[in-house]
């Protein structure tokens, strides 16, 4: 007799508790690894991108440069690492060949996004008109790096400034 008197029938088909338990355990399981692989992939993304994006901006500073730009009495543009969040697209009015106001004019601030940051702070690049005569800290034909990395250190990216003027992600 079973429960409260009535008979089981033995072929019953249906799934036991053990069985439904190991296939939720499955799929929270696979759940859970894609995600983590999801997130990963948004870290490395937002690390390209942001590197992407400052290769821009040094493509725009030489171009301005390239372009003999002498909007208020430029004498070059560069790129200016302020902090370890942001970014400065400037010009010189002067003979610096360094971010060093008030010489040196702010066209844009650009940030990078949340979790990012500069491995360092205070290196320049910068491009003198008409001449494609690069500049890495103030040298002149020195090759240069700025690197992006996440928060943790753990995913990072490269931008190289050559002495010639070449800009490459690595």
């Amino acid at each position: 007799m079973g429960f409260f008197g009535r008979k089981i029938k033995n072929n019953q088909f249906g799934f036991t508790l053990i069985e439904l338990l190991v296939s939720v355990f499955i799929i929270a399981l696979i759940s859970g690894l894609t995600l983590a692989g999801h997130f990963a992939g948004q870290r490395v993304y937002k690390v390209s991108q942001a590197a992407q994006e400052l290769t821009s901006n040094l493509r725009r500073a030489q171009t301005l440069a390239l372009a003999g730009n002498t909007q208020n009495s430029a004498k070059g543009f560069g790129i200016y690492v302020d902090a370890q969040n942001f970014y400065l697209l400037f010009y010189n009015t002067g003979a610096s060949r360094l971010y060093q106001p008030p010489e040196s004019q702010p066209i844009e601030r650009i940030y990078l996004a949340g979790g990012l940051k500069f491995s360092q702070t205070g290196s320049s690049a910068f491009f003198t008109p008409p001449d494609p005569t690069t500049f890495f800290n103030g040298s002149p034909g020195a090759n240069g790096e700025f690197i992006i990395q996440s928060s943790d250190n753990a995913i990072q990216k490269t931008v190289k400034v050559e002495g010639n003027g070449r800009i490459e992600i690595n």
